[in-house]
């Protein structure tokens, strides 16, 4: 066998195993994990502590990524300031598949919301300038 031959082997194999994982349905042990890591969040949101809300929540969605669990993530963020943060993560949660139509429409919702709240810079030259 050729290196280059090897060489492309060792790559796709590094490739599949670093997919398969990712591509994996979580366990019952991370299901019921993540649903307690969302009950924190939503209890942690109701007091207004958002570090903690953000901290359950991101473990939600590293146990078992869902759009609802990232909207409620991109709204901690958000609170603690972290707006591009946030926009990302409603980007994410929008580009999934398995979006229903409501976590679409709310993700949707706080994504316009949360642009409103991102500071933009408008730069307007004078009529004369040349360039």
């Amino acid at each position: 066998m050729s290196k280059r031959l090897l060489r492309t082997l060792l790559i796709a194999l590094s490739i599949a195993l670093l997919v398969v994982p990712a591509l994996a349905k979580p366990s019952k042990q991370d299901l019921a994990l993540a649903k307690k890591a969302a009950q924190q969040g939503k209890k942690h949101e109701k007091k207004g502590d958002w570090e903690e809300a953000r901290e359950a929540w991101q473990e939600a969605v590293d146990l078992n990524d869902t759009p609802d669990a990232r909207t409620h993530l991109a709204k901690a963020e958000a609170k603690l300031g972290h707006l591009l943060l946030a926009e990302e993560i409603l980007e994410k949660a929008l580009e999934t598949k398995k979006i229903s139509w409501a976590a679409k429409h709310k993700a949707k919702k706080q994504l316009k919301e949360l642009d409103k709240q991102i500071p933009q810079l408008r730069v307007e030259p004078p009529a004369d300038f040349s360039g």
